[in-house]
Parts: structure tokens; sequence; C-alpha cells
């Protein structure tokens, strides 16, 4: 019976699977497709439908997505820790043309409120870990050695095991202890970048990676040094702890003043990280974006028109069949890349100058989903960063402190009339009761870089914001002047 039952089963199934057939080459026949070529794509589908859909194997993936819900939904902090460590040797280092996952999961930890500390070679291990010091809550994720680019399995094993006798104090320290052979200069010189020497010195990280590499070469030669004394120590009349003690170099041995700049701090971060850990470079514009941008690049649509902004990662031109030139790039914004295809029609002289890295720039565009997966834009305007706030900002609010003096007022009235403009400015004034008084005056100003950064150096960082204002706990006064 049991047989009788599963051939029938079986008829019956060929029945229904000759129907499809007959409906799938009918339906490729209203599209020109001859039946000699339907039907073998039909025997693929089907023999792909005996596999790919059944039920044991949805059971399984069902599972999994189960488990793996559970962990992040109950332990979000070592699933997210997890996740990182699993994308190690995959970084965005190796790839200009696509988004690292590792840097999405990153991003994916701040919008969950989890925060990931920098590598550090005090405490830090080849791979992510959590951290839970007194007085944090959520738990910390802290940035995994192997992680950085340049540094191997038996540089960390050196790192690691050096610190079983201390911590480590200074760079010469660290270079004296490591075995240099595995962690050698090029290692350390990553290590630097990545921020992972930074708490050795008290100084800020521009000044702390700055100083150190300044000193590297010292710290390394004296390692390399001290390393020989030991080893003839083994051959001669003193031992080798007294070599070690009398060869040690001097812990302070960093007194440089060197300093980089913002720009060097993150593109380093970048180079060996493949994101930016300590900060972005686009993040004092990120407000001035987001007031005439329709989406980021992280979270672009499945098509339409948007107009995004970030700055240029890196260029390709080429020659089409025509022999006419095109050009790609890679842009980034805070949430992501996304790469843009400028046809011949739009790579203007103008578009040309504007696409070299680091350039800022805002580009109109269709959003295409290619074949192959992941999303570009197809570029049908680019402008300057410069450009589109001449053209789409028209209000600046500038914030003063509730103690501002009349002298302050004064630079603020000289500064507006040495850059007159089409963009009109609100003065807004905290108030202790948590309410604020907008003056809106009828001076309109140009707001070019070197005017707000006049303006940060008057009033403090963060003194002024774009576009619309941000909501107030009441209704604010406003108040128009004339000046």
């Amino acid at each position: 019976e049991a047989d009788g039952l599963r051939k029938a089963m079986g008829k019956k199934i060929m029945e229904e699977i000759e129907k499809l057939r007959e409906k799938f080459v009918a339906g490729a026949a209203l599209k020109n497709i001859d039946k000699k070529v339907a039907n073998p794509i039909f025997d693929q589908m089907a023999k792909f439908g005996g596999y790919g859909f059944n039920k044991s194997h949805a059971s399984a993936y069902g599972l999994v997505s189960y488990q793996t819900a559970f962990l992040k939904a109950n332990f979000p902090v070592e699933y997210m820790a997890a996740l990182c460590t699993n994308e190690i040797g995959h970084s965005s280092t190796s790839s200009k043309e696509e988004e690292s996952k590792l840097v999405v999961y990153l991003r994916d930890c701040s919008d969950m409120g989890i925060e990931v500390l920098p590598p550090d070679v005090r405490v830090s291990i080849d791979k992510f870990t959590v951290e839970n010091p007194v007085g944090k809550t959520p738990p910390q994720i802290r940035f995994g050695l192997l992680a950085i680019k340049n540094v191997g399995l038996g540089a960390v094993e050196s790192v690691i095991t050096a610190r079983k006798d201390g911590p480590f104090v200074s760079l010469h320290d660290l270079c004296s202890r490591i075995d240099t052979r595995l962690a050698n200069k090029r290692v350390v010189e990553s290590l630097i970048k990545a921020g992972a020497l930074d708490a050795m010195l008290e100084a800020p990280a521009h000044q702390s990676r700055a100083r150190h590499m300044e000193a590297l070469d010292d710290a390394i030669s004296a390692g390399s040094k001290m390393k020989a004394d030991v080893d003839f120590a083994s051959h001669s009349l003193f031992g080798a702890t007294e070599i070690k003690a009398m060869s040690k170099p001097a812990l302070g041995a960093v007194h440089s003043k060197a300093e980089w700049t913002s720009e060097q701090l993150l593109s380093s971060e970048k180079e060996v990280l493949g994101l930016y850990l300590s900060g972005h470079p686009l993040k004092r514009y990120e407000g001035e974006m987001a007031s005439y941008t329709t989406h980021t690049l992280g979270r672009l649509p499945d098509g339409g028109t948007v107009r995004v902004a970030g700055h240029v990662l890196s260029v390709r031109r080429m020659t089409t069949k025509k022999g006419n030139l095109m050009a790609r790039f890679l842009l980034e914004d805070l949430d992501g890349e996304t790469e843009i295809t400028v046809f011949p029609k739009g790579l203007t002289p103008e578009v040309s100058e504007l696409l070299v890295p680091n350039s800022m720039v805002v580009v109109k565009g269709q959003v295409e989903n290619r074949e192959q997966g992941g999303r570009q834009l197809l570029a049908e305007e680019i402008i300057s960063l410069k450009a589109a706030r001449d053209r789409f900002i028209r209000q600046v609010t500038v914030t003063v402190p509730m103690d501002c003096d009349d002298a302050t007022f004064q630079r603020l009235r000289e500064l507006f009339s040495r850059n007159p403009g089409l963009c009109r400015v609100i003065i807004q004034i905290p108030e202790k009761s948590g309410e604020r008084v907008l003056i809106e005056t009828k001076t309109g100003i140009k707001p070019t870089d070197a005017f707000m950064a006049e303006l940060d150096a008057m009033l403090g960082a963060a003194c002024w914001s774009f576009g619309k204002l941000a909501a107030a706990p009441v209704a604010p006064q406003l108040v128009a002047v004339d000046g």
C-alpha cells in the first residue's frame, strides 16, 4: 500500500510539473524564446526546487535564525563582539569598491547604544572583547588587535606575552619587551595609527600619535639593542637580568611637541582600521549636509531620485567604446559608501575638477540596483559643498551664551557686515528657565568656511546650525531687530 501511495503521489507531482512546464514554455514563446531554450531552463528550475525549497532545509535555517535573534535580543553586546570578531580578515582596508561588514556592524553598535572602545596594547587581545568597567551600562566592546592592518597573530601573541610582566608604560618600554622580529616597526606604526598606544601618553590623540611616530625609530633601535645585549649576556660574565636593567631605555623618552591635524589623525585610522573610530572628517558638516540632502548613503531607497553629500574616496576614469570619457567614484558620508557613475554627458570640466580624493561634493542622481547586489547612483548633477551652501542654505542660527556682553555682540555685527550675503541670521539666546529668545536680524550673510571658522573662534564650536530651528521645550520669543 505504501509503495502504491508513493507511486500515485509521484505521478500526481509529475503531472503538476508538466502543467507548469506548459505555462512556462508558452510564456517564453511570448518573449520570442524558443522552446529548445525554455525547456532546459525549466528543467534546471525544477531540479533546484527539489532541494532548494524543501522543509528540512527551511527548518534548519529557521532554527539558526531563531538562535541568532535570541542572542542579539538577550546578549546584544556579546553577540555584536562575536559578530565583529567573525569579520576580522575581511576589513574594508582590502577593498575600495565594497563596504566592509565590520563597518556596518560597528555602525549597528552605535545605533544600539553600544560603545566601541579603541584598541589598547595594555588590555586588547586578538579579538573583539566585552568590557564592563564600573559605572558603565551597557558593557563596552574593546577593539581587537588582529583587526588592525599589518598586525598579525604572531605580533599580537608577542604583545600579550610581554605584558604579563606588567603593563606597558611607554613606547620605549613596549619596544624593549616585545619580539621585534614578530612585531616590527611596521606593526608598531600601525598600532600607533590605530590609537592602541594613546593611553601611554597623557595627551590628546592628535598629539600622542604624532609624538609616538616621531620617537618610533629611536624606540625600535633601543629595543633591538637591548635584546642584542640580553642575547650576548648568556655568553658573558653578566647575567641577562643585569644586562636588561643596564640597557633599559628611559620611560619618558617622548618629548616631542609634534601634533597631527584632525585630517591626519582620521586618515591614519581609516588606513589601518578601514574606518574612522575616533571621529569623522564629515562630522562638522553633518547638520549642514542634512539641510540639502534627501538621503544618507547607508540608507538609499530601492529607486528614484535622491540628493546625497559626502567626500570622494577614490576615482576611476575610463573611456567608452565611442571614445568618450566617463568616471566612477566612491562617495562616503557618515552613514556609508556608494559608487557613483558619471556618464560622458555629465563629466564636464567643472565636474572633473571636483572628482579628486577628499573633495566634498553634493550629488543628485538616480538610484540603481546592481545585478550582483548593492546599489549605485547614476549622477545627474554634481556640485561642490560650497556651491550647495550658496544654493540651498537660506538661514543660519547662531547660539550665544546667556552672559554674552555688548562687546561680543558688537564683534558679531562686524563679522556679519564683513560677510554680506543672502542667508538670514537668527540669534538664539538660551535662558535659565529652559526657554530661549530668538532674535531675527535683517542682515544677510554669506556662510563661507572662513566665516564659520571665525564664528567658532568667537563663540565656541557648535555655536551655529543651518536650516530649520531645533525643537524648543517651549515656544520661543521671536524678536526682529535691525542689526
